[in-house]
């Protein structure tokens, strides 16, 4: 398979953004500053607008570059561990990131000459 289905992907990044506003959350009880919690929710928002507007999309099918949407959240996320100074929340957050690399790289996207990454069109979508 080339892509995910829209079921798994809409999965994965609902869990994504659940899990980033949970450890947001438990950022914010901890006392780690405002705009580094403000990142982590940043980076849910944007998954849990991704999934939404994959869902209504009225396809069967993930786009080929969604791959290159979620490769950002990864990166994104993990940028907010490595900033946040706080352990008890970097470690959680780059297990998520982690997680979602995972599922990306079951995959095997490809990059594109300018170097973005696509899921491998269906032969059924050309």
């Amino acid at each position: 398979m080339n892509r995910p289905s829209k079921s798994e992907a809409l999965r994965s990044l609902r869990t994504f953004s659940k899990e980033l506003l949970a450890l947001a959350e438990k950022a914010g009880r901890e006392r780690v500053p405002s705009d580094k919690v403000e990142a982590i929710q940043a980076v849910a928002w944007k998954a849990a607008y991704v999934a939404e507007r994959l869902d209504v999309t009225g396809h069967d099918y993930v786009p080929p570059d969604t791959a290159n949407k979620l490769f950002d959240f990864v990166s994104l996320t993990k940028k907010a561990a490595a900033q946040t100074g706080n352990v008890s929340i970097a470690g959680p957050l780059h297990d998520v990131a982690d997680a979602l690399y995972t599922f990306v790289q079951r995959f095997a996207p490809r990059q594109t000459d300018s170097g973005k990454f696509i899921f491998r069109p269906d032969e059924d979508d050309q």
